[in-house]
């Protein structure tokens, strides 16, 4: 360098614009899945799926206590009485989120988001598609379905009006949380769970005792909740920027070899599922009729712990005079 002449400053690297590492921030979660140490991504993973289970756990034990001291036993017959319903539209879910999130995986790990989005777009339509018919044929043919699952007597109104309220929801009975995992957000794909769950447990007691809505209100509540992780799930999906891909309408159409390959894949699922609806209701579903007995003892069990044993929703007052409790 010559004499007098000034060393030119030397150039760190070029500032990152605004915003710039959040989006990296983001994409870094899909690249992970490929760089984090296996461990650490299996108990990561195992961790938040665990929590989102638990969680709904919790939501099905208070989602009982409030039908029981609400409503009365004969209306937590009728819940368990329609849940084979409900559980069979869970194996649905499960089938093609399991079958798309593993496209969904291997497409990204495989640097192709076209394909990824395709597959996600695939598996709502498959989902949309089901749910819809389950809500037709379910409302069309309520009575028989109802008979075939052994809903009698005073059971009978209650399996009634709850099913009707969830099938008539059943396309908001899922927020594709595999999906979500698949790319890698583990905290999102638990926020599908947590807050729903969250929802309803709020708006149980305010439907049922607050407005006297009965097992209906337990119903709204259950579908409320599902609809905000629907809602949350629409706005990750199709509307959040600075992701892998985004489904367009073009990855909502039918696409021969993807429709075949989430069903190939997800089958295992889906009859697991179908198997544990079986053998969770063999009751319900094998002999119908016998719900009866289920109302009997759960009055019984009532009984001593002090809630109505009479017509669900009645209470009697020391005089013997009737009082509303939430009916």
């Amino acid at each position: 360098m010559a004499a007098g002449e000034e060393a030119a400053p030397r150039r760190g690297p070029p500032a990152p614009p605004p915003g710039g590492a959040e989006r990296a921030g983001r994409r870094d979660h899909t690249a992970a899945l490929g760089t984090r140490p296996v461990g650490r991504l299996l108990w990561s993973t195992s961790a938040h799926t665990t929590m989102s289970v638990a969680t709904y756990g919790v939501y099905a034990l208070t989602n009982a206590w409030f039908v029981s001291r609400g409503v009365g036993p004969d209306a937590l017959v009728a819940v368990n009485v329609v849940s084979p319903v409900l559980l069979i539209l869970g194996a649905v879910s499960t089938t093609v989120g399991v079958g798309g999130a593993s496209m969904v995986s291997r497409s990204l790990g495989a640097g192709n988001p076209r394909r990824a989005a395709r597959a996600a777009g695939n598996t709502f339509l498959v989902y949309w598609t089901t749910a819809i018919a389950v809500t037709v044929l379910g409302l069309l043919l309520i009575d028989p379905l109802l008979t075939l699952l052994g809903a009698r007597g005073d059971v009978r109104g209650h399996a009634h009006d709850y099913a009707v309220i969830l099938l008539a929801g059943a396309i908001t009975a899922t927020g594709f949380s595999s999906l979500v995992r698949a790319e890698g957000r583990l905290r999102f794909s638990t926020l599908l769970w947590t807050l729903p769950v969250l929802c309803q447990i709020l708006l149980d007691p305010l439907l049922i005792f607050g407005l006297g809505w009965g097992v209906r209100g337990a119903a709204v509540g259950t579908v409320g909740g599902q609809a905000v992780s629907m809602a949350l799930s629409l706005w990750f999906f199709f509307v959040q920027r600075d992701r892998p891909y985004r489904i367009t309408l073009a990855d909502l159409r039918p696409h021969g070899p993807t429709l075949r390959e989430l069903v190939a894949v997800g089958a295992p699922s889906f009859l697991a599922g179908l198997g544990n609806t079986l053998i969770m209701s063999p009751q319900v579903v094998r002999r119908p009729g016998r719900a009866g007995e289920g109302t009997r003892l759960l009055r019984s069990g009532a009984g001593k712990a002090g809630w109505p044993s009479g017509r669900s929703g009645v209470r009697r007052s020391p005089a013997g005079t009737r009082q509303s409790h939430g009916g």
